[in-house]
């Protein structure tokens, strides 16, 4: 038994003499740590028993048993201790048989014989040693094998190769199989671009001929990238695929990762982003309005003696139907000439307005795009005006609202999108408690048109 470098080794001669020679030429050798003796194949044995020895050295002729049955009972069980077998002259045909038993060497009994001993010994024992190096390493080898095979199968990623010869999948290990659950052979009978949704196949297709062309890793072909694949279940699920090329054994490996439940975060952070912006662009947009919007102050005319012509409720609009706002600005007047607060919307001038129906202190709101003029309001900023409107309404009760200007509006900004903002401003009429006169030439609009107007308000009754 190998010991630190050392031998153990078993003399078995029946002849003391020759037995006590070999002792003493084995023991001047180097690196022999244990020298036993054995006279017959029976104490040989126990010796096996007791100790375990690197090599024997066998007489031929022992008294209980030939050499050759002796080295077949080792052979019988399963021993592995190399022997070295010593015949006599003439017996070559032995020194043949024993060789094909399993003996590392034989030894011919001439004059030259314990001359020779050292030499056959230590080349015995070289080949031992080369011999449990190689086994050792093979060993190592196979340990590391199984190791790799281990790691390969039971990885967190997927991995699989690409035989560039058919252009199939090979050699898939477990976690492979469990991203996309296919069996293993399913999985080799597909070629590489099978795997992607039909919507990627073109780019992996490409980048797979890019790659073999010599392109390397670029944008053409990169060596990682990312994208769908369909699942044996015709699921979704993305993926991060990594491309190492062997050229010498025609295979591509690659390494799958699974990033589905990555992306579909990324998604949701995406959209929450959008969301973000369109809100913040739409708080802005409300802030900007809202630094549009004018400051009215409420002012009331001088009240008159003259009974009141006009008694409109109050929460409710009117839409009056005339050419030119005539009637309109009569009941408005009528109105405001009696303590009620007014605000005029009007496309013509406010001072056009004041003079021509004598209204020096109720407020008006210019639809006019000069917003230099601190009366004006674009008529496209549906929104400014409406706030501007609601906050007079709340801050001056009793109020009454002169429209004057409605079809300008409608041009502007489209039917629908007038409508949307009449309608609100008709609620807050209800809510507020206020009046809003309405007049429109009916000849502005399209009949569906004033029938929608005239189905959202209410007629003013003349007074007889």
């Amino acid at each position: 038994m190998e010991t630190n470098g050392d031998y153990s080794i078993l003399l078995v001669e029946d002849n003391p003499d020759h037995l006590s020679f070999e002792k003493k030429s084995v023991e001047k050798l180097g690196g022999i740590s244990l020298v036993k003796t054995a006279r017959n194949a029976r104490e040989a044995r126990a010796a096996l028993l007791e100790d375990s020895f690197d090599l024997i050295i066998l007489d031929y002729d022992l008294p209980d048993s030939d050499g050759l049955a002796f080295l077949e009972s080792l052979t019988i069980a399963n021993s592995d201790v190399p022997v070295v077998m010593v015949t006599g002259l003439g017996n070559e045909k032995i020194a043949v048989k024993a060789m094909k038993l399993g003996a590392y060497d034989y030894l011919v009994k001439d004059r030259e014989y314990l001359k020779t001993l050292p030499d056959v010994i230590n080349r015995s024992l070289e080949k031992i040693r080369l011999s449990r190096s190689l086994k050792k390493i093979e060993q190592q080898l196979k340990k590391s094998e199984e190791r790799y095979t281990d790691l390969f199968e039971n990885a967190n990623a997927g991995f699989v190769s690409i035989d560039l010869k058919t252009e199939k999948f090979i050699k898939p290990n477990k976690k492979m199989l469990q991203i996309t659950g296919f069996t293993r052979q399913e999985l080799e009978e597909m070629h590489y671009y099978e795997l992607a949704l039909p919507s990627e196949r073109d780019r992996i297709i490409g980048y797979h001929q890019n790659r073999l062309s010599g392109k390397g890793d670029s944008s053409e072909s990169p060596a990682e990238y990312e994208f769908w694949i369909s699942t044996r279940k015709k699921n979704k699920k993305y993926v991060s695929c990594t491309v190492t090329v062997f050229p010498r054994i025609d295979e591509i490996f690659q390494t799958f990762i699974d990033i589905t439940d990555r992306k579909i975060l990324e998604e949701k952070v995406r959209k929450a982003h959008e969301q973000l912006k369109k809100h913040t662009r739409e708080l802005e947009n409300e802030v900007d309005e809202l630094k549009k919007q004018m400051v009215i102050v409420p002012a009331l005319e001088s009240r008159t003696d003259a009974e009141q012509k006009y008694n409109l409720d109050f929460g409710c609009s009117y839409l009056i139907k005339e050419k030119h706002p005539r009637i309109g600005y009569e009941i408005f007047k009528d109105m405001v000439s009696h303590e009620v607060f007014g605000l005029v919307v009007t496309r013509s001038h406010p001072r056009q307005i004041q003079k021509m129906h004598q209204l020096e202190k109720t407020p008006m709101v210019w639809l006019s795009k000069n917003e230099s003029d601190e009366s004006a309001i674009s008529g496209s900023n549906l929104g400014s005006l409406y706030h501007t409107i609601l906050e007079f309404v709340k801050n001056s009760p009793p109020s009454v609202i002169m429209m004057d200007g409605l079809e300008y509006l409608i041009t502007v900004n489209g039917f629908d999108r007038t409508i949307q903002f009449l309608n609100d401003l008709l609620e807050t009429v209800m809510l507020q408690q206020c009046v809003l006169i309405i007049p429109i030439n009916p000849d502005a609009v399209e009949k569906k048109e004033l029938a929608i107007l005239e189905r959202s308000t209410d007629e003013v009754e003349h007074p007889q």
